[in-house]
């Protein structure tokens, strides 16, 4: 089986105030992006895709080679959102001979993911079709109306927090992009797609996605306390 890891690393990073996207910045002395990639070059998938934005294709060219992640087969330009962004690196995948059986799509911001945690879904996807790699919730979760009035508690026991990589059956995720995705590339309408298992799920609604507990740390950064938690759990790794 050929399993290829996507890594999203588009992202502007606005909400962290710096010009620096935050997938580049340093944390000690590692881009955070490497982190990721690192698990993914010592895992068992067959090899990387990394999206990024046109500027910083030959900039990430050179951090893979820096950092010895010798499993890239490309590094591809993304589109003006995520969603884009995946349904590039799908259709530039669907060109490979052979293309890959199944695909991890993984956010460049998640710096935690373990090789460990990425052979359990590599595994898991074989078995189920598609997995998401999640946390069971420590909150009650509301659900509201537009203007923040709650209409409903949901089961703290049946609610998870959806986190990356998302991993899939290859046909199936492309097809479900194409139908989903690819008609909101001519900007026609607001793009409300959040992951790609609710782009699997709109495509496929009588088709299941499991989520994979993977019992370690797997945030994202986010805000500039966010990457002062990595440099202190890292530092104590």
């Amino acid at each position: 089986m050929k399993t290829t890891a996507i890594v999203l690393a588009a992202g502007k990073g606005t909400r962290m105030g710096s010009d620096v996207p935050k997938q580049y910045m340093e944390v000690n002395g590692k881009p955070v992006l490497c982190y990721s990639l690192e698990s993914f070059q010592k895992s068992g998938v067959s090899d990387i895709l990394i999206v990024t934005d046109s500027a910083s294709v030959e900039f990430v060219k050179d951090l893979a080679q820096q950092y010895g992640i010798s499993r890239v087969i490309g590094v591809i330009t993304g589109g003006r959102e995520r969603c884009f962004s995946v349904l590039n690196a799908l259709r530039h995948l669907a060109q490979e001979d052979p293309g890959p059986d199944y695909v991890l799509i993984h956010d460049g911001a998640r710096p935690y993911i373990t090789s460990s945690a990425v052979d359990m879904l590599a595994e898991a996807v074989t078995r189920y079709g598609a997995v998401v790699a999640a946390s069971p919730s420590k909150d009650t979760i509301k659900l509201t109306d537009r203007e923040g009035f709650v209409e409903d508690t949901t089961d703290r026991a049946v609610t998870w927090c959806a986190q990356t990589p998302q991993c899939f059956e290859f046909a199936s995720i492309l097809e479900a992009y194409e139908r989903i995705v690819a008609p909101l590339e001519a900007g026609g309408s607001a793009v409300t797609v959040t992951d790609d298992s609710m782009v699997y799920e709109k495509a496929f609604p009588d088709k299941r996605v499991k989520l994979i507990d993977t019992g370690s740390e797997n945030g994202k950064i986010t805000t500039i306390a966010d990457l002062e938690y990595m440099k202190y759990f890292f530092r104590q790794q």
